[in-house]
């Protein structure tokens, strides 16, 4: 079993919305998943609740039951396990990076995120130092913006996934119905950049998940 974990010192930076598509394309790619929601605000939680497919198990769990969680996960048979945590949350995100295999880190494009990269990494230095790679998250489409923000999270000593999500409609459409952009609108570039992100966090994980056509 693998466990990955969306983290950063910041809300609102796309962490659920990442989370729910890497999972919803796990899925789709024959894995069995889980996901765990850490965030008090429940939005993977109210997201699996509208979600008709049951295919993923989502948990709404405390910070102090996660390993528990982890555990019985495993017993379960689970391949892939996504961990959702709240911003601000200095304890969560490190019992979660604990716990890890892999830790995506996603920011705007903008000074307010990358100004946080420098003490979340102090974080992960605590947490055992995991893998940690940013995804630049909901970037303008036009503008080099994304590419200055990449250099900057490389600059503070993480890896950096080589793509970019853009500002696209379908990622907020998508979880309206419980869903992926992969299933909403599969022909969408929302739905490529997913795929490809798939593809990558698969290569990460040492290319054991098959990836999704």
């Amino acid at each position: 079993m693998y466990t990955i974990t969306l983290a950063g010192q910041k809300g609102g930076t796309g962490k659920s919305t990442v989370a729910e598509n890497l999972a919803v394309e796990a899925a789709q790619a024959g894995q069995s998943v889980a996901m765990i929601d850490l965030d008090p605000q429940v939005t993977v939680t109210n997201w699996g609740d509208r979600r008709k497919a049951g295919d993923i198990a989502v948990v709404s769990s405390q910070v102090a039951r996660l390993p528990r969680v982890l555990e019985e996960a495993k017993r379960n048979g689970v391949d892939l396990v996504l961990v959702d945590t709240p911003g601000k949350s200095g304890e969560a995100a490190l019992e979660a990076s604990r716990a890890s295999d892999l830790v995506i880190v996603p920011v705007l494009p903008v000074i307010h995120d990358i100004e946080t990269l420098a003490r979340f990494r102090d974080l992960l230095r605590m947490a055992g130092d995991p893998a940690a790679h940013v995804l630049i998250n909901n970037a303008p489409i036009q503008g080099s913006r994304h590419g200055d923000a990449q250099e900057a999270a490389a600059g503070c000593g993480y890896g950096v996934v080589p793509l970019v999500l853009y500002h696209r409609a379908a990622y907020y459409d998508a979880p309206l119905a419980g869903e992926g952009v992969t299933e909403y609108a599969p022909e969408s570039k929302a739905a490529g950049e997913i795929r490809q992100l798939y593809k990558y966090t698969c290569m990460l994980l040492k290319g054991e998940y098959k990836y999704a056509s």
